[in-house]
């Protein structure tokens, strides 16, 4: 990672410069190092703005926002997912759009307010579509079905249960 990130700086490509710092702070998530996660994720989205590199900006504010959650920052991880909408809906990108309403529904499960969770989760879905990427799908829906659970909605909640369990076999 060092590496990369030099050898992008002596070329002075700051596109090479941005993804090298979006994959560092996903490593750096990754082990624990929070503070060396932020500097990267932070460096990543000031070079992405003069580029109007919106997909590597929206990413390491994803990153920032499970960076918050995982720590319990609830204020700071609410804030981040709120930029995320935000930058999602001004560009449109639907998996951008998908990550900040799962990002809001963690928001809220966290804060009690599993309705809230359940619409958000919907609205998720809404903008997945009927996308293979199961990596998206599966998480989404486990999500909702702990929600629909939390909301009293227990028959709602199995079924979403086993859509999701179908898909990870599948």
């Amino acid at each position: 990672l060092n590496r990369s990130t030099a050898m992008a700086e002596a070329a002075n490509d700051q596109a090479a410069q941005a993804y090298a710092h979006m994959i560092r702070c996903l490593y750096y998530i990754g082990r624990g190092k929070w503070d060396d996660a932020e500097k990267s994720a932070e460096r990543c989205q000031k070079l992405c703005e003069p580029m109007d590199d919106r997909v590597n900006w929206t990413n390491a504010q994803a990153v920032r926002f499970w960076m918050s959650h995982y720590r319990v920052k609830e204020i700071s991880a609410l804030e981040a997912a709120r930029r995320l909408r935000d930058r999602a809906a001004e560009t449109g990108n639907r998996q951008h759009r998908a990550w900040a309403l799962r990002c809001l529904a963690v928001c809220a499960l966290r804060g009690g307010d599993a309705a809230e969770a359940v619409t958000h989760l919907h609205g998720a879905l809404g903008c997945l579509g009927e996308t293979a990427a199961l990596n998206e799908r599966i998480p989404t829906l486990g999500m909702l079905a702990l929600s629909q659970l939390r909301s009293g909605d227990v028959w709602s909640a199995r079924a979403t249960a086993k859509e999701g369990l179908a898909q990870v076999v599948h």
